[in-house]
């Protein structure tokens, strides 16, 4: 049904169709009465409301908020768990390195500080190579932040493995030996990609009325923002994060949601640290909620006017250097993919860049003199004293480049923000440029890593330059300066610049520093740096999604050319093949050969309309087609099962919940009066036909439907049971919603078990009111039902009804391509 597969790759990425299939079947299973009779009867009001009340009971809600509650919980642990690991495994590091240097060693070659090298770059090289062969060998999908692929899941599109178990766990047990290696990464887009990881196995469990697509979507959105709130402590940022950045379809009800997940995972945290200190009843005292922190911000630091233009100012250089970031790591991203693609040259990269940085990172402050960068550990800094590295100052002095490049990222970041002292220009620059080009090379390598750290220490260390700029030259006659002010706004704009994000980087920050005071300025330099930095690409997210995975990712807003091209030219046309299905006529063989001859998940319906011409009439999923085919095949097993014995024998050997609902429901009564006549029809048909004739479908498949009741089923005794009650109908969800307990499919050899002439009955599970597009209809039209409704595909049809073409995301992708390289 697709376009021919392009040269891209975006053709080997499906999509998800969140759009409701609004059949008769899922309105009887949803109402428990046929959509036709809630249409033409002329229900009373109040009767309506009490089918929409049953449904929407306080059981389902209570089911929804566990759920949310659940995942915040798991991941506030998984988070914990995490930020011990890394603890302890970057403790050992440096442990290792303080027992072999010597408390008298002053000169870089000395040899226990040369033996403390080779132990220091074993160490790193270790930790890196066990992440990256993890990642490389077991869940390759699990490099990088996550973030794009949790964006592009939440878009829409169907990306293999990226949120099962396993990916989850390699993420975790690769981020913390690869932030402890010391490379420059951060945790944050990984716990992102954690918390969807857990909320879609949470929400997959047995809670089998949110087995729908666009249900676990935001579960999966649930699990983003608590991802983040565990990551900063800022549960309302996580919220915003969700909405503004991962997040396509957004509503209130979600939003609700995703504030107690977030609220939850940020409590769970805080908890866990507060048992951990011993703090229990005093969490005020356990330092900050999450794993990365800013530390708290003076509160008496405050702004001037005059200072506004120069916070503009550092905000358009975070967008020029953000641009830039992106345009290298994007380039670099692509050659990587064409040159390191095996997982030996991923594991073999990331060993290299572990051994460089580890390198770089011991040997630098060796570069200067120990005359112009040793100083005195001050009493009074703010920060914690242990984050000062002597290296080979004497003893109570530090080395100010060891201890921003030397020590762990985030104990840097707080000198920087922080410390009241005065860190060297030479200093700053190098870290500066050290950073950035590290930063640039290492996203996108074969292991976890977050972007945020990095980024949030090189606009800090970048604005500590500005900052002590203007304090040499200003001196005391501003009493109100303060450097570490500064470097809170260079990393707002180096974040700006990169990710494009705006109102929840505002609240993130403004959580994690506890002083809403910056709030403004903050706002100021996210904003310019955002216009800056669009002026020349787009935020790195969407570039990894885009332009390096080749996802199919629709953006906000439609492409400006797509205004003057219309469905006709974009659409896979019908002579060019398209597969589709007959509302009626069809039978098992004919669906059997459709389903296993074409790859494509969804089929148009067509109806005879006279004149030998075809009209659209809706649209059927080839999940639903698949099972409702292992319906009729449980069904059929269950009735040529003679004794109740042989029924439990065949309830054991199979998983398929139609048949154990199906000995559930034997047992059970229900009044034939409420069945409305075509839904008993449907589910006579599930049944095997007593005489092999594949065309009669009613009286033969209720006179054995019946024959099998008689036959010891109900050990009440009972003998109204209907034909419903055997099959399940009143919980029609078991046959297409519920029995979502396992994948199915259609080239399973037991359907051939099946009569190939039997009737299938599509009119009874084919969506009739999908969205269908006229051949004359704008590309932005169309993009912005693809986006809104969250569309698998969109079928197009001419003045008549007759089936011209189908476009799907990747007709809209190519078009999208060819315009450009036009």
């Amino acid at each position: 049904m697709a376009a021919a597969a392009a040269s891209n790759n975006n053709n080997t990425y499906e999509s998800f169709d969140l759009d409701t299939e609004e059949s008769h079947l899922y309105f009887f299973a949803l109402f428990h009465v046929a959509r036709s009779a809630l249409v033409t009867s002329g229900a009373e009001s109040n009767q309506i409301a009490w089918i929409v009340h049953r449904h929407r009971s306080v059981a389902r809600k209570m089911k929804m908020w566990l759920v949310f509650i659940a995942v915040g919980v798991c991941t506030g642990i998984v988070a914990f768990a995490l930020a011990t690991a890394v603890e302890m495994l970057t403790g050992f590091k440096f442990w290792l390195h303080s027992i072999i240097v010597k408390p008298t060693t002053e000169h870089p070659l000395d040899a226990d500080f040369v033996a403390a090298y080779f132990a220091h770059l074993a160490t790193c090289i270790l930790y890196a190579g066990i992440a990256a062969t993890l990642t490389a060998f077991v869940s390759p999908i699990a490099a990088g932040s996550g973030i794009p692929e949790v964006k592009s899941y939440l878009n829409g599109c169907a990306i293999p493995r990226v949120l099962d178990l396993i990916t989850g766990a390699v993420k975790m047990v690769g981020l913390a030996l690869s932030v402890s290696s010391g490379l420059a990464i951060g945790k944050e887009g990984p716990l992102v990609h954690t918390g969807a990881v857990l909320a879609n196995v949470i929400g997959s469990l047995k809670f089998r009325s949110f087995k729908h697509q666009a249900q676990l979507s935001n579960f999966v959105s649930g699990g983003a923002a608590a991802g983040v709130a565990a990551a900063f402590g800022a549960p309302l940022g996580g919220v915003l994060f969700s909405l503004e950045e991962a997040s396509t379809r957004f509503s209130l009800e979600g939003l609700w949601y995703n504030f107690a997940c977030a609220m939850m995972s940020a409590l769970t945290l805080t908890l866990c640290f507060a048992l951990r200190s011993g703090h229990v009843f005093d969490i005020n005292n356990i330092g900050g909620s999450g794993l990365i922190s800013f530390g708290l911000s003076n509160q008496s630091m405050v702004f001037t006017i005059w200072e506004i233009p120069i916070f503009a100012i550092i905000g358009a250089l975070g967008g020029v250097l953000g641009a830039v970031f992106n345009s290298i790591n994007v380039r670099l991203a692509k050659w990587r993919r064409l040159h390191v693609s095996g997982p030996r040259r991923r594991v073999v990269e990331v060993i290299v860049i572990a051994a460089l940085t580890s390198t770089i990172g011991y040997w630098a402050p060796s570069v200067y003199s120990r005359a112009s960068h040793c100083q005195s550990v001050p009493k009074h800094a703010h920060v914690d004293v242990s984050y000062f590295r002597r290296y080979t100052c004497p003893q109570g002095e530090f080395n100010d480049v060891a201890t921003l490049i030397f020590s762990p990222m985030e104990q840097s970041l707080k000198v920087l923000l922080h410390a009241e002292i005065s860190l060297s220009t030479s200093a700053l620059v190098l870290v500066t440029i050290v950073t950035y080009v590290e930063a640039v090379i290492t996203f996108g390598i074969g292991i976890p890593a977050g972007l945020f750290v990095p980024l949030i220490f090189l606009g800090a260390s970048g604005g500590r330059i500005i900052g002590e700029f203007l304090r040499a030259s200003l001196g005391g006659s501003v009493t109100s300066f303060n450097p570490g002010s500064y470097a809170l706004i260079g990393a707002a704009s180096m974040l700006g610049g990169v990710t494009r994000m705006t109102v929840s980087l505002s609240v993130i920050i403004a959580e994690t520093t506890g002083n809403i005071t910056w709030v403004l300025p903050i706002m100021i330099v996210l904003l310019v740096s955002k216009w800056v930095g669009d002026a020349f690409n787009e935020s790195i997210y969407e570039a990894h999604v885009v332009d390096v995975k080749n996802i199919p990712f629709l953006g906000p807003h439609a492409p400006s050319h797509f205004a003057f091209i219309d469905a006709r030219t974009v659409m896979h046309k019908l002579e060019h093949g398209i597969d589709v299905a007959h509302l009626h006529g069809e039978t098992v063989g004919s669906i059997l050969q459709l389903l296993r001859r074409s790859s494509h998940n969804g089929f148009p319906v067509l109806a005879d309309c006279g004149g030998g011409e075809f009209c659209v009439e809706g649209h059927v999923t080839r999940d639903a087609l698949t099972r409702l085919l292992h319906a009729m095949l449980a069904s059929q097993r269950a009735v040529e099962a003679d004794t109740p014995t042989q029924q439990r024998s065949l309830l054991k050997t199979t998983r398929s919940l139609t048949r154990r609902r199906f000995e559930k429901r034997k047992r059970t009564t229900t009044p034939s009066s409420s069945i409305p006549p075509e839904e008993e029809e449907f589910y006579r048909s599930l049944l095997p036909p007593e005489d092999g004739n594949a065309t009669d479908g009613g009286n033969n498949h209720h006179h054995r439907a019946n024959d099998v009741e008689g036959c010891g089923g109900d050990p009440r005794g009972e003998e109204e049971d209907t034909l419903m009650s055997l099959i399940d109908g009143v919980e029609a969800e078991d046959i297409l919603l519920e029995m979502a307990e396992g994948k199915l499919s259609a080239h399973d050899v037991k359907l051939d078990r099946l009569d190939a002439r039997r009737t299938v009955r599509i009119d009874q599970i084919f969506h009739p009111c999908p969205i269908i597009a006229r051949e004359h209809w704008p590309m932005t039209r169309v993009y912005t039902c693809f986006r809104l409704f969250g569309l698998r595909q969109l079928t197009v049809c001419d003045c008549r009804g007759r089936l011209r073409g189908v476009i799907t995301r990747h007709e809209i992708a190519n078009a999208q391509s060819m315009i450009m390289h036009a």
